[in-house]
């Protein structure tokens, strides 16, 4: 399944990137060409295109932060 060009080259958010559909949707992200930011409360490393934030998305003041 592919994103498509939708994507390509925008900036997209993943709340819950690490949990059950997470990890199968940012690869997507990624392969289609987007730049993704995932959330998440514990540390991952980042790597091209992709950079994690740490934080709880159930906090509204950190996903004001995310997409300030």
């Amino acid at each position: 399944m592919e994103v498509g060009n939708r994507v390509k080259g925008k900036r997209i958010l993943v709340l819950g990137g690490t949990g059950a559909m997470g990890v199968y949707l940012v690869p997507l992200l990624l392969k289609s060409g987007a730049e993704v930011f995932v959330t998440s409360r514990r540390e991952h490393q980042s790597k091209d295109g992709l950079a994690y934030i740490i934080g709880n998305a159930h906090e509204n003041d950190f996903v004001k932060k995310c997409i300030a």
